[in-house]
Protein backbone atom coordinates (compact mmCIF):
# COMPACT_ATOMS: atom_id res chain seq x y z
CA UNK A 1 0.00 0.00 0.00
CA UNK A 2 0.96 3.55 -0.67
CA UNK A 3 0.06 6.93 -0.58
CA UNK A 4 1.84 8.51 -3.51
CA UNK A 5 3.62 6.82 -6.45
CA UNK A 6 5.41 9.51 -9.18
CA UNK A 7 6.59 8.57 -12.67
CA UNK A 8 10.03 8.12 -13.70
CA UNK A 9 10.64 11.27 -15.68
CA UNK A 10 9.82 15.20 -15.57
CA UNK A 11 8.48 17.14 -12.54
CA UNK A 12 6.25 16.05 -10.36
CA UNK A 13 3.54 17.97 -7.84
CA UNK A 14 2.31 17.24 -4.31
CA UNK A 15 0.39 19.60 -2.76
CA UNK A 16 -1.95 19.95 -0.17
CA UNK A 17 -2.58 16.17 0.61
CA UNK A 18 -3.85 14.47 4.69
CA UNK A 19 -2.16 11.13 4.37
CA UNK A 20 -3.86 8.32 7.12
CA UNK A 21 -3.88 4.98 8.66
CA UNK A 22 -1.05 3.76 7.18
CA UNK A 23 0.28 1.01 9.34
CA UNK A 24 3.96 -0.74 9.59
CA UNK A 25 4.52 -2.68 6.35
CA UNK A 26 3.49 0.39 4.34
CA UNK A 27 5.43 2.57 2.00
CA UNK A 28 4.30 6.06 1.62
CA UNK A 29 6.03 8.09 -1.29
CA UNK A 30 7.54 6.25 -4.40
CA UNK A 31 9.21 7.88 -6.86
CA UNK A 32 10.70 7.09 -10.55
CA UNK A 33 7.42 3.86 -11.19
CA UNK A 34 8.81 1.46 -13.49
CA UNK A 35 12.42 2.44 -12.66
CA UNK A 36 13.30 -1.07 -12.11
CA UNK A 37 11.98 -2.12 -15.47
CA UNK A 38 14.82 -3.49 -17.72
CA UNK A 39 12.58 -1.95 -20.64
CA UNK A 40 11.73 1.49 -19.00
CA UNK A 41 14.25 2.59 -16.74
CA UNK A 42 16.05 6.04 -16.40
CA UNK A 43 19.49 7.50 -16.14
CA UNK A 44 17.81 10.83 -15.34
CA UNK A 45 15.42 10.05 -13.09
CA UNK A 46 12.69 12.78 -11.71
CA UNK A 47 12.09 16.07 -9.56
CA UNK A 48 9.25 15.52 -7.59
CA UNK A 49 7.97 19.27 -5.49
CA UNK A 50 6.49 18.59 -1.62
CA UNK A 51 4.11 21.05 -0.06
CA UNK A 52 1.14 21.17 2.54
CA UNK A 53 1.40 17.68 3.33
CA UNK A 54 0.48 16.40 6.42
CA UNK A 55 0.37 12.81 8.74
CA UNK A 56 -1.97 11.02 11.21
CA UNK A 57 -1.30 7.24 12.17
CA UNK A 58 1.80 6.79 9.86
CA UNK A 59 3.94 4.01 10.87
CA UNK A 60 5.30 2.68 7.65
CA UNK A 61 8.47 3.51 5.38
CA UNK A 62 8.53 7.26 4.17
CA UNK A 63 10.33 6.77 0.69
CA UNK A 64 11.28 4.23 -1.61
CA UNK A 65 13.81 5.56 -4.65
CA UNK A 66 12.21 3.04 -7.14
CA UNK A 67 15.09 1.16 -9.23
CA UNK A 68 18.83 1.28 -8.64
CA UNK A 69 19.59 4.67 -10.20
CA UNK A 70 18.32 6.88 -7.20
CA UNK A 71 18.95 10.02 -9.13
CA UNK A 72 15.55 11.72 -8.19
CA UNK A 73 15.51 15.12 -5.68
CA UNK A 74 12.54 15.88 -3.85
CA UNK A 75 12.04 19.41 -3.05
CA UNK A 76 10.13 19.55 0.03
CA UNK A 77 8.79 23.56 -0.26
CA UNK A 78 7.40 23.96 3.03
CA UNK A 79 9.14 21.27 5.53
CA UNK A 80 6.32 19.19 5.34
CA UNK A 81 8.64 16.70 5.73
CA UNK A 82 11.16 17.74 7.70
CA UNK A 83 9.85 16.16 11.17
CA UNK A 84 9.13 12.95 9.89
CA UNK A 85 12.68 12.98 8.39
CA UNK A 86 14.59 13.47 11.62
CA UNK A 87 12.49 15.42 13.85
CA UNK A 88 13.52 18.70 13.65
CA UNK A 89 11.53 21.62 12.00
CA UNK A 90 12.71 23.39 8.40
CA UNK A 91 10.89 25.81 6.18
CA UNK A 92 12.11 23.61 3.32
CA UNK A 93 15.05 21.34 2.24
CA UNK A 94 16.30 19.26 -0.15
CA UNK A 95 15.88 15.61 0.04
CA UNK A 96 18.33 13.33 -2.26
CA UNK A 97 19.86 9.70 -2.19
CA UNK A 98 23.03 10.00 -0.14
CA UNK A 99 25.62 10.18 -3.03
CA UNK A 100 29.17 10.33 -1.18
CA UNK A 101 30.03 13.63 -3.41
CA UNK A 102 26.93 15.37 -1.83
CA UNK A 103 26.93 13.51 1.69
CA UNK A 104 30.13 13.13 2.33
CA UNK A 105 30.87 16.47 2.06
CA UNK A 106 28.24 18.20 3.45
CA UNK A 107 27.15 16.46 6.73
CA UNK A 108 25.97 19.25 8.50
CA UNK A 109 23.87 20.63 6.29
CA UNK A 110 22.81 17.44 4.53
CA UNK A 111 22.10 15.05 7.35
CA UNK A 112 20.65 11.53 7.14
CA UNK A 113 17.12 10.90 8.54
CA UNK A 114 16.70 9.38 11.98
CA UNK A 115 15.97 5.77 10.50
CA UNK A 116 17.67 5.79 7.62
CA UNK A 117 16.15 2.69 6.48
CA UNK A 118 12.68 4.42 5.91
CA UNK A 119 13.95 7.09 3.73
CA UNK A 120 16.18 4.57 1.65
CA UNK A 121 19.43 5.94 2.46
CA UNK A 122 18.30 9.65 1.96
CA UNK A 123 19.92 12.53 3.10
CA UNK A 124 17.99 16.36 3.51
CA UNK A 125 19.59 19.36 2.92
CA UNK A 126 19.05 22.67 4.63
CA UNK A 127 17.11 25.47 2.62
CA UNK A 128 20.30 27.23 2.23
CA UNK A 129 21.49 24.74 -0.20
CA UNK A 130 20.38 24.18 -3.72
CA UNK A 131 20.82 21.00 -5.87
CA UNK A 132 19.86 21.27 -8.86
CA UNK A 133 20.33 18.06 -11.66
CA UNK A 134 23.19 17.74 -14.55
CA UNK A 135 23.29 14.96 -16.79
CA UNK A 136 26.15 14.17 -19.60
CA UNK A 137 25.29 12.41 -22.74
CA UNK A 138 26.76 12.26 -26.50
CA UNK A 139 30.38 11.36 -24.94
CA UNK A 140 32.56 10.62 -27.99
CA UNK A 141 33.66 8.17 -29.13
CA UNK A 142 30.69 6.20 -28.34
CA UNK A 143 32.68 2.98 -27.75
CA UNK A 144 35.49 3.99 -25.27
CA UNK A 145 32.66 5.20 -23.11
CA UNK A 146 30.30 2.45 -23.48
CA UNK A 147 29.62 0.65 -20.45
CA UNK A 148 31.58 3.37 -18.14
CA UNK A 149 31.64 4.17 -14.84
CA UNK A 150 31.49 8.31 -14.51
CA UNK A 151 32.89 9.23 -10.85
CA UNK A 152 32.12 12.57 -9.33
CA UNK A 153 34.09 13.96 -5.94
CA UNK A 154 33.67 18.13 -4.82
CA UNK A 155 37.01 19.87 -4.95
CA UNK A 156 37.90 22.89 -3.07
CA UNK A 157 39.90 24.84 -6.25
CA UNK A 158 40.20 24.02 -9.87
CA UNK A 159 43.39 22.87 -9.64
CA UNK A 160 42.85 20.54 -6.73
CA UNK A 161 44.02 16.83 -7.69
CA UNK A 162 42.73 13.69 -6.81
CA UNK A 163 44.85 11.27 -5.71
CA UNK A 164 44.00 7.70 -7.45
CA UNK A 165 43.76 6.73 -4.23
CA UNK A 166 40.97 8.38 -3.51
CA UNK A 167 38.88 6.52 -0.49
CA UNK A 168 35.45 4.86 -2.13
CA UNK A 169 33.55 7.03 0.32
CA UNK A 170 35.01 9.98 -1.55
CA UNK A 171 33.33 9.43 -4.30
CA UNK A 172 30.14 9.31 -6.21
CA UNK A 173 30.27 6.31 -9.35
CA UNK A 174 27.02 5.66 -11.79
CA UNK A 175 26.81 3.08 -14.75
CA UNK A 176 25.12 4.27 -17.89
CA UNK A 177 22.95 1.56 -17.66
CA UNK A 178 21.50 0.37 -20.58
CA UNK A 179 20.78 -3.46 -21.41
CA UNK A 180 22.31 -4.17 -24.54
CA UNK A 181 19.67 -6.49 -25.26
CA UNK A 182 16.67 -4.84 -24.19
CA UNK A 183 17.25 -1.37 -24.63
CA UNK A 184 14.27 1.27 -22.82
CA UNK A 185 12.42 3.11 -25.81
CA UNK A 186 13.13 6.63 -25.05
CA UNK A 187 16.51 6.21 -23.07
CA UNK A 188 19.66 7.85 -23.85
CA UNK A 189 22.07 5.47 -24.82
CA UNK A 190 24.80 7.06 -23.28
CA UNK A 191 23.85 9.12 -20.59
CA UNK A 192 24.93 9.81 -16.57
CA UNK A 193 22.81 12.07 -14.66
CA UNK A 194 23.07 13.52 -11.13
CA UNK A 195 22.35 15.73 -8.51
CA UNK A 196 25.09 18.75 -7.59
CA UNK A 197 25.08 21.26 -4.90
CA UNK A 198 25.06 24.71 -6.86
CA UNK A 199 28.34 26.99 -6.13
CA UNK A 200 30.65 23.86 -5.72
CA UNK A 201 33.29 22.49 -7.43
CA UNK A 202 33.64 18.85 -9.03
CA UNK A 203 36.09 17.06 -10.65
CA UNK A 204 34.55 14.07 -12.91
CA UNK A 205 36.17 11.33 -14.82
CA UNK A 206 34.99 8.32 -16.47
CA UNK A 207 36.69 4.58 -16.12
CA UNK A 208 40.58 5.43 -15.10
CA UNK A 209 40.42 8.78 -16.56
CA UNK A 210 39.62 8.22 -20.24
CA UNK A 211 39.92 11.07 -22.60
CA UNK A 212 36.87 12.16 -24.51
CA UNK A 213 36.37 14.23 -28.11
CA UNK A 214 33.01 15.53 -27.53
CA UNK A 215 30.41 15.82 -24.37
CA UNK A 216 27.20 17.76 -24.11
CA UNK A 217 25.94 19.35 -20.86
CA UNK A 218 22.03 19.44 -20.15
CA UNK A 219 20.89 21.07 -16.72
CA UNK A 220 17.73 20.61 -15.59
CA UNK A 221 14.88 23.66 -16.05
CA UNK A 222 15.22 24.08 -12.33
CA UNK A 223 18.60 26.21 -12.83
CA UNK A 224 17.41 30.13 -12.64
CA UNK A 225 19.58 33.00 -13.01
CA UNK A 226 20.03 33.76 -9.28
CA UNK A 227 21.34 29.78 -8.81
CA UNK A 228 25.12 30.10 -8.53
CA UNK A 229 26.98 28.45 -10.70
CA UNK A 230 28.57 24.87 -10.87
CA UNK A 231 32.09 24.56 -12.37
CA UNK A 232 32.79 21.08 -13.63
CA UNK A 233 36.82 20.14 -13.68
CA UNK A 234 37.31 17.15 -16.06
CA UNK A 235 40.39 15.08 -17.02
CA UNK A 236 41.63 15.64 -20.65
CA UNK A 237 45.25 15.18 -22.38
CA UNK A 238 44.38 18.33 -24.53
CA UNK A 239 43.23 21.68 -24.36
CA UNK A 240 39.78 22.71 -26.33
Amino acid sequence: MSAVITGKTGTYVIKNIHISGFPAGSLIFQVCRFCDDPLKYTNLGTEVEVSGITFDNVNGKMLYMIGFDRRDVIYDLDGSLSLKFDGLPRASGTIVHAWPHIASFHQDKCPPATTNTDWDNAVYCAPSVTIRRVWFTNLQDVQTFNAQWMKVTEIQTATEVVSPTISSTSYTSIMNVIDPVHKPKKELKGAWGLPFITGKIYNIWWGTGIDFSHLAAVSTDRFTAVDDGIVFKFNYTENR
